[in-house]
């Protein structure tokens, strides 16, 4: 065979037939069961998304179809429920005597080849503020490495804030900027949480049901349970 003959690589891509949301404890608004779109419809199966929420509490979620969907009547648009629980306690051990700055729980979720989601990890973060010590000083004089934020598809969820608030978490996020540049050093601390899930997607025949339907209809009547 000719060695420059060479064929296209041809690979077929699947994607997500139906609008995928989430409704969590959690949102960007006043209202609880407001929805928000975690896989628009047509993405790419095998996607993986992270929900970062803004919270020191336990974090709870449901995942389901978009109402907008058109489904078959026998399918129920809910897919899973979810529950984060132990976060207070995780952040108590991570800031020991220090205090916690900007709080916050992150779950990794993938759509899977069947059009469902799958929670993967989940872990909450703390922002830890300390004193520079001398080496940490010199490693400041000579460039040291920073922390490089790691790029990645995400969806934020935070609660709606009073204008009180949002003037100290400015002021906070101006505090974290300097502590870089004084006395303070800065790093962060992560833990990983207790992830409950309850499965609510379509269930389909397991082998023992097939078993069992092709006794109750003869195979010339149903020759697709073969």
């Amino acid at each position: 065979m000719n060695n420059q003959f060479r064929v296209k690589d041809i690979r077929p891509k699947d994607y997500s037939t139906y609008t995928i949301d989430i409704i969590s404890n959690t949102t960007l608004d006043t209202s609880k069961d407001t929805p928000v779109t975690l896989f628009p419809r047509r993405t790419k199966l095998g996607n993986t998304k992270t929900l970062t929420f803004k919270t020191s509490e336990d974090v709870s979620f449901s995942i389901l179809y978009s109402p907008e969907s058109d489904l078959p009547a026998d399918i129920s648009p809910s897919i899973l429920e979810a529950k984060i629980s132990g976060v207070a306690e995780k952040i108590e051990k991570l800031k020991g005597t220090n205090e916690c700055f900007d709080p916050t729980v992150k779950v990794s979720v993938k759509l899977l080849d069947a059009g469902l989601v799958e929670v993967l990890h989940s872990e909450v973060q703390c922002e830890i503020r300390e004193k520079k010590n001398l080496a940490d000083k010199f490693k400041g004089l000579f460039g040291g490495a920073k922390d490089k934020d790691t790029k990645e598809d995400q969806i934020v969820f935070e609660a709606p804030k009073s204008e009180s608030e949002s003037t100290s978490s400015s002021a906070a996020a101006s505090a974290t900027s300097a502590a870089a540049d004084t006395a303070e050093k800065v790093r962060y601390e992560k833990s990983p949480l207790r992830v409950t899930v309850v499965d609510k997607s379509p269930v389909y025949l397991s082998p023992a049901q097939k078993s069992q339907s092709k006794k109750l209809y003869p195979s010339s009547d149903m020759g697709f349970l073969r």
